[in-house]
Order: C-alpha cells, then sequence, then structure tokens
C-alpha cells in the first residue's frame, strides 16, 4: 500500500510537471503569435508608408522636371514628415535647387531679350517670381536692377527707386545702376537726392555714355530754386511748385545700356 501511494504521488508529480510545461510552452507560443502579427502590422504599415513617400517624391520629381520648381517647392516642405531615405531626400533638394538657378537663368536672359526689343513691363512678373526663390547674391542684384528700370518705364517711380538702391547696396554689375537710379529720383521730384547720385556716378564712371548728361542734368538741378515750405499759420494751404521739366540734351538721352 505505501509503494502504491507512492507510486500514485510520483505520477501525480510528474502529471503535474508535464502538464505546467505543456500549459507555459502554449503561453510561449501565443506570445510570439502575437509578436509575429505585431510584427507584421508593423511591416505592413511601413511598407505602405513607405510606397505613398515613393510616390510623392517621384510626383515632387516629376513637377521639377517639368520646370513647374514653385509647385515642387510646396509639396516637397511635405514630405519631411515622409519615410525618405537621406540619400532621396539630397537628390530632391538638389534637384530642386538646380531647378531654381535654370528658373534664374531663363528669367535674366528672357529680360535681357525683352529690353533689347523695348517691352518693359514683360519682364516684371518673371523677375519678381525668381527673386522670391533667390533674394540675395549678384544675380538677384541684376534682377532687381532690371526691376527698377522697368519700373520706372511703367511709370512705378517708388518701386524702381528701392529696387535700384537694393541693387546699388548689393554691389549690382552694372556700372550705369546709379544713372538710373538719379533719373528715378529726378522723375519722382526728389531734385536734391537725384543730384547726389548724379554726381557719384559721373565722378564713378566718367568715360560712360551717361556722364556728360548726369553732369549737365545736375548743374541744371542746382540752379532751380529751393522749394519753399507753406507756414504753419497760412489761411489756406499753398501747393508746391512743381518740379520743372527737366531740359532736354542737345541728343536725346542714351537708352539704358543691356549688358
Amino acid at each position: 500500500m505505501i509503494y502504491t501511494v507512492l507510486l500514485g504521488i510520483g505520477f501525480y508529480v510528474l502529471y503535474n510537471s508535464r502538464a505546467n510545461e505543456l500549459v507555459e510552452a502554449r503561453e510561449h507560443a501565443d506570445k510570439e503569435r502575437e509578436t509575429a502579427v505585431r510584427r507584421a502590422d508593423d511591416l505592413s504599415v511601413k511598407a505602405t508608408a513607405r510606397e505613398q513617400a515613393d510616390t510623392a517624391a517621384w510626383d515632387v520629381f516629376q513637377l521639377l522636371e517639368a520646370g513647374k520648381r514653385s509647385e515642387a517647392t510646396g509639396k516637397l516642405a511635405a514630405l519631411r514628415d515622409l519615410r525618405l531615405s537621406r540619400t532621396e531626400r539630397a537628390v530632391l533638394a538638389a534637384r530642386a535647387h538646380e531647378t531654381q538657378i535654370q528658373e534664374v537663368d531663363t528669367a535674366l536672359k528672357a529680360a535681357t531679350a525683352s529690353f533689347k526689343a523695348g517691352r518693359y513691363a514683360e519682364v516684371i512678373a518673371p523677375l519678381e517670381a525668381a527673386l522670391v526663390g533667390e533674394p540675395s547674391g549678384s544675380r538677384a542684384a541684376a534682377m532687381r536692377y532690371f526691376l527698377g528700370i522697368a519700373h520706372a518705364k511703367g511709370g512705378s517711380l517708388e518701386k524702381s527707386i528701392s529696387y535700384l538702391q537694393t541693387a546699388l547696396d548689393a554691389e549690382v554689375e552694372h556700372e550705369d545702376a546709379r544713372f538710373q537710379l538719379a533719373s528715378a529720383l529726378d522723375r519722382s521730384g526728389a531734385s536734391a537726392k537725384a543730384r547726389i547720385e548724379y554726381d557719384k556716378f559721373a565722378t564713378a564712371h566718367p568715360q560712360s555714355q551717361f556722364a556728360v548728361y548726369a553732369m549737365r542734368r545736375s548743374a541744371a538741378l542746382a540752379r532751380l530754386p529751393a522749394p519753399v515750405d507753406p507756414k504753419p499759420d497760412a489761411a489756406k494751404a499753398v501747393k508746391p511748385t512743381p518740379a520743372p521739366t527737366p531740359p532736354k540734351p542737345a541728343a536725346p538721352a542714351p537708352e539704358t545700356p543691356i549688358e
């Protein structure tokens, strides 16, 4: 009887141990299955996100190839949160920069051609659009130079003065930029400032075809009477005397040289 009891206890312990092993094995298998399912779901999400990123990046690249830089730039910013590699981002950024350079070059070439043909108004929209993408540097100064002259030709003297002054501050390569600024100031009625710019231009570029006119116009402005400000207690407002029409030189004023 003792043997039988001991044998039963042994079988019970063995069975209980084996049962616990089986339960643990099943629980481990369940955990592994859950981990595999989660991993598969993560991979599926990543694959979907990667496919979406690839599609979006290709759309941006196609826009850049088509020369639609402004539209591509807007979509390029949206790619920041997508799953793109560093290489892909670098390639897109480099292509966007190349497209920007091409856009500015095209705008400058078109501006030069339009100026030679006397179609000044045509250059304003493309140059201002290109200037947004490249607001500084030598080419930006050249774009402001062209815009200053184009606005002056169209009668927008305030914009012309602003563009030409900024171009000069950036040391634009066109030597007649200061003469164009003096002319715009002169037409706007800022005689004193115009005279200063005429003198600076004639001194800096004595061999320029504009130098003689600049000196003559500066001398003519010097002979103009100083404007008289109305007294504060005057009963009626006194209208300022309009600036006299600049005297015409013996020969017509030379047109803007295009380099």
